[in-house]
């Protein structure tokens, strides 16, 4: 996906016409599985680019979108977009995160009101790096931290008031990351060992960090677990594999209150994926229509797996095909084609 082919880096990103609207200051989502949708187009994908992130917070309803064209080296260009302003970020490293107070987080920087604070020198220290990887409203970083402390391995870790805390790892293995951090100071991490006894393939599994307590959550039958968001209720989404057998499918799980829940796929497919969840535990994803080929958006809610496609106009030449973020007044953001041709999307309740 990344040929040599083009010297331009290309900004895909149109308005968002009044993407606050009137119920961006952190309301309650009114969808439910019945809920339609307004399609507001991101912008284009242009041939041999590709949008690499498209994130939304809640407050002010900010959509984030960055773009990597196919050049040699490869360059990237992020973005934010506030209510059809869009403003760029100074920087062309892929954002990770943005939180309620439009901060953007990138590996070793962050974006603020006053503009973009680099902070690899307060990330790599001698002995120790840090990589950043997500933010809540506190200004607690987490993400991993490694160095000679640490004999070669990386802990999950939070950032906060200029120093480090180590969250350790889920015995018995080595190595863990943060994926992502709640205003309470909730992590979500994951951690892997290599290989899997009889395969090339290693065993992943995830667990919460809430003060000073990691907490397994467990399996849907398989070895493969991996989080990918959390919520400020401490509701913990992502994928995890259904059997034994290491090339078993994958589906969406919700994790809450020390329950793992299959989430589901849709009629037809065989995978899924949670990416984001809402205070409201409402996540979103993908999944497949046709065994594990044909990813449409998917919305998960009241128990059920709803193709995003059959909640927008009939006929509008949308396919949406990933779900990336949800926030609390159920807007979601995500990549689809519009008739025939890649564009990131913003959906707005009716």
């Amino acid at each position: 996906m990344r040929n040599a082919r083009f010297g331009v880096a290309v900004v895909c990103v149109s308005l968002l016409w009044g993407c606050g609207g009137g119920s961006g200051g952190g309301g309650i989502s009114p969808t439910n599985k019945n809920t339609n949708y307004v399609v507001t187009d991101l912008g284009e994908i242009v041939v041999n680019a590709s949008v690499s992130t498209v994130l939304i917070n809640n407050k002010s309803s900010v959509a984030l979108v960055s773009v990597m064209a196919q050049t040699l080296p490869p360059t990237q260009e992020a973005f934010r977009v506030t209510n059809g302003a869009k403003m760029d970020l100074g920087t062309q490293a892929s954002p990770l995160a943005i939180n309620d107070l439009g901060q953007v987080l990138f590996p070793t920087a962050e974006y603020t009101g006053s503009g973009l604070v680099d902070y690899s020198s307060k990330f790599r220290t001698p002995g120790q790096t840090f990589q950043a990887a997500a933010l809540n409203n506190n200004g607690q970083i987490a993400g991993v931290l490694s160095g000679i402390n640490l004999h070669g391995h990386g802990h999950a870790a939070i950032y906060s008031s200029g120093g480090f805390t180590d969250l350790g790892v889920l015995a018995p293995y080595t190595d863990s990351q943060a994926v992502a951090i709640n205003d309470a100071g909730q992590v979500a991490c994951t951690t892997a060992q290599s290989p899997i006894p009889g395969n090339s393939l290693t065993t992943e599994r995830s667990f919460l960090y809430s003060n000073g307590t990691i907490t397994d959550l467990g399996s849907l039958g398989g070895e493969r677990v991996d989080a990918y968001a959390i919520n400020n209720a401490g509701q913990i989404v992502g994928v995890a594999t259904i059997g034994p057998d290491p090339y078993s499918d994958t589906h969406a799980f919700l994790y809450t209150k020390g329950q793992m829940t299959d989430l589901g796929v849709l009629t037809g497919g065989q995978t899924s994926y949670a990416y984001s969840i809402n205070t409201q535990g409402q996540a979103v994803g993908l999944g497949t229509t046709n065994g594990r080929s044909n990813p449409h958006a998917v919305f998960f809610t009241q128990g059920a797996v709803v193709d995003l496609n059959d909640r927008i106009t009939a006929n509008s030449g949308w396919e949406l095909v990933t779900a990336t973020g949800i926030n609390d007044v159920g807007q979601i953001v995500g990549f689809g084609t519009w008739n025939g041709r890649q564009h990131g999307f913003l959906l707005t309740p009716q």
